[in-house]
């Protein structure tokens, strides 16, 4: 009997210390245990395909009503809250490779989807693309810094990633692997306390005249409107409250999918440059939500489609663009306007984690991964455009 009695305190020990290990060694320095019955409130994970094993995720406010849901999910998503409060929504990618969404249940704030993303302080966290470090707010895309560093030339930035994290909330560590025959380094950076970079370019005063789309100045002034390509209908800037945005499909054109909550916009940024080299400059809007709109001017109508953030970014000054729906993958292109429609032109596409196998095409054809990164290197180097900050019209 006391054998029996020894041997079942033996297995509960043996639980308790792999639970405490496993919770020790995959949990983030800002998070903290949090009673799951709290964070139920505010978040519901269920499979609810049991045949194609599909998950979903449910976001509540202070008063339970639903506000954001996402389906289509092949892995459980993970729950936790970090110690500012935040809730962060962790979906497997991969082998060290995760997408994690961020919600502030006090503001009802929802955060873009971040690929691996490896420490967070307050608002901020801390992630990678190409050769760079990103420091940048969670919820309104403000960039605090964009950091160069000498990485190790592989398809996947955060496997040559040692470790990364906030400093006393001022500063970030990162130790990885360099370059220069794979020696580790570290490097201590102190975060700047503003949003303006110099690969954003990114400038404070604008004013009304430096638009030079007429048609657009005016439908930005609400004097007029413009054709709402989701709505399929004439609106008023003004009036803008969709939370969906376009995606690329398979027959080369964009179309409308569900996104974030609906919200009013607000524009934190916003450039002109000729995308469709047409002649004419469109004028393309960073808003406070999940969204980049652009606006175009074809025979006197003005048309706005709704980008995700992810979806056009690094603008070149040639109107050439980068969009990724991950850390593993990069598409340049630029757009083409057709009757009311907006279609892609693929120039470069690099996927090293493609189902079946490995993408790496440059003007439409298969190229070496070597060729495809140089290109993408060269597109790199192009001058970004010029971002002027706060709405362009202000009355």
């Amino acid at each position: 009997m006391k054998k029996k009695i020894g041997l079942t305190a033996l297995a509960v020990i043996v639980c308790i210390v792999c639970v405490i290990a496993y919770n020790f060694g995959t949990s983030n320095k800002s998070e903290k245990e949090v009673a799951k019955n709290k964070v139920d409130k505010y978040v519901k994970v269920q499979k609810y395909d049991k045949d194609k094993k599909l998950y979903q995720y449910t976001l509540y406010n202070l008063k339970g009503e639903k506000i954001y849901e996402e389906k289509n999910l092949s892995g459980e998503p993970i729950v936790k809250q970090l110690k500012s409060g935040i809730i962060k929504v962790i979906i497997p990618a991969g082998t060290g490779v995760s997408q994690t969404r961020y919600y502030d249940y006090k503001t009802e704030k929802i955060s873009e989807i971040f690929n691996t993303p490896w420490d967070e302080s307050e608002n901020k966290l801390i992630r990678f693309e190409s050769n760079k470090a990103i420091v940048q707010n969670m919820f309104d895309k403000k960039l605090y810094q964009e950091i160069e560093l000498d990485m190790k030339n592989v398809a996947d930035p955060n496997s040559a990633v040692k470790e990364a994290g906030f400093v006393e909330n001022s500063k970030v560590k990162i130790v990885y692997t360099s370059s220069d025959n794979d020696e580790e380094k570290t490097k201590t950076i102190e975060i700047k306390n503003n949003s303006e970079t110099e690969s954003n370019s990114i400038h404070r005063k604008s004013n009304t005249n430096t638009i030079q789309n007429k048609e657009i100045l005016e439908v930005l002034k609400n004097n007029r409107k413009y054709y709402n390509t989701e709505l399929k209908k004439e609106c008023f800037i003004k009036d803008y409250n969709s939370g969906n945005y376009i995606v690329f499909s398979d027959n080369g054109k964009y179309e409308y999918t569900r996104g974030g909550i609906i919200e009013k916009i607000q524009v934190d940024s916003w450039c002109q440059i000729d995308m469709d080299l047409d002649g004419k400059k469109e004028v393309v809007l960073q808003t406070n939500s999940e969204k980049v709109l652009v606006l175009t001017s074809k025979n006197g109508k003005v048309y706005c489609y709704a980008f995700p953030f992810r979806g056009l970014k690094n603008i070149k000054t040639d109107g050439t663009f980068e969009s990724s729906g991950s850390a593993a993958d990069t598409y340049i292109g630029r757009l083409r306007f057709e009757k009311g429609g907006c279609a892609y032109s693929e120039i470069c596409a690099i996927d090293a984690q493609n189902v079946g196998s490995q993408i790496y095409r440059v003007n439409g054809e298969n190229t070496t991964k070597t060729k495809a990164e140089a290109f993408l290197k060269k597109q790199e180097k192009k001058k970004n455009v010029t971002w002027h900050q706060q709405n362009p019209i202000s009355k």
